[in-house]
Parts: C-alpha cells; sequence; structure tokens
C-alpha cells in the first residue's frame, strides 16, 4: 500500500486481473484517477448505454461500468464504487487556472505517468464532487461526501498503468486535505 499526500502522485503498474484499491486514508481528500489509453467519453457513453439502455451520457461510474480506451474496448472495470463517487465528467484543474500557480491534478497525474499534459488520458475524480441534481449537474457540485475508508475498487480487464493523485484543490465544498491510499490486489 501506498500513501499519497495532499497536492501530489502517484503512478502503479496494474496487471491484468488485478484490483487497483484508492481509498481516502486521512480527511475528506478527493482523489483522482488517470488511466493511459482512457477514454472519458466513449466510457461516460458506454456506461450510459449500459445503465439505462439508451444514448445518456453517465456523469458517474458505478459498479459494473467500464473504463474504456479510444476503440472501445475495456481497460478496467469499477468493482466497487459507493454511488456518486467516481465521476466522469470532471476532466481535472491544471495551473493554469489556479491564481496562486499551483499544480493541479492534470500537472501531477501527467508527471506521474511521465507524459506531457497535453497527452494525459481522460481524468476520473474520486470520493465526492458528485454533480448537484436539482439543475442536472450542469452548476457546481454538492461537495465532498467521503471519509476516511472511502474507497472504489477498478479491476484491471488488462494491463494498464495508473495514476492516482490526492487533489490539490483546497476550495471544493466540503473537502479537508489529508492523503488516500493506493493498493494493488
Amino acid at each position: 500500500m501506498t500513501e499519497v499526500a495532499f497536492g501530489s502522485a502517484v503512478a502503479v503498474e496494474v496487471p491484468a486481473g488485478a484490483s487497483l484499491a484508492v481509498t481516502v486514508a486521512r480527511g475528506r481528500q478527493v482523489a483522482d484517477i488517470a488511466v493511459t489509453g482512457l477514454h472519458q467519453g466513449l466510457t461516460r457513453n458506454a456506461a450510459g448505454w449500459r445503465r439505462f439502455g439508451r444514448p445518456s451520457l453517465a456523469l458517474w461510474l458505478v459498479h459494473g461500468d467500464r473504463l474504456l480506451d479510444g476503440d472501445g474496448r475495456a481497460l478496467m472495470e469499477v468493482a466497487e464504487a459507493p454511488v456518486g463517487s467516481l465521476d466522469a465528467a470532471y476532466p481535472g484543474c491544471w495551473r493554469e487556472i489556479y491564481p496562486d500557480g499551483r499544480d493541479g491534478c492534470r500537472d501531477l497525474l501527467a508527471e506521474a505517468l511521465g507524459v506531457p499534459r497535453a497527452a494525459l488520458p481522460g481524468v476520473l475524480s474520486a470520493f465526492g464532487a458528485a454533480p448537484r441534481l436539482a439543475d442536472g449537474g450542469v452548476h457546481g457540485w454538492e461537495g465532498v461526501a467521503a471519509a476516511p475508508g472511502t474507497r472504489v475498487v477498478l479491476t484491471a480487464r488488462r494491463r494498464c498503468r495508473v495514476a492516482v493523485s490526492a487533489c490539490p484543490d483546497d476550495g471544493i465544498p466540503g473537502a479537508v486535505p489529508g492523503a488516500v491510499s493506493v493498493a494493488l490486489g
């Protein structure tokens, strides 16, 4: 198990068939996850079709949804995720949008994966940035619902390289900076 402190990231190789658990270790910490090859749009589309049986883009992923590459092939599958805890819509932040110029999760994840930020695959946000449902999730977030022990588990359908960050944004409603843990199983 590896602990990822607030504002940092780590990359791990996940063998085919292995599971990756990302867990809130301390605080009410949001995590961001990047899987090499992930196509965020196709993942959302397939999850919507699977769950609603019609064209519908899922805002967040649940048990049984698959993370897809650009060819629509499964990279990983969601084995465990509390409803609303694995956001498939939010693209992540980057240093140019922060007034203080701090690294955003896109910067941290790209560095951990050793790729230019422009080449970073889609980003999933975990642990609470659940969209407000009253307005369809168009404006704002309900805030962080995670507490220590809350986790998401992804199972690799094939070998994957995954980066996980402990979100560096200290202004998310309800978030308390802390750490997340990353464990292979």
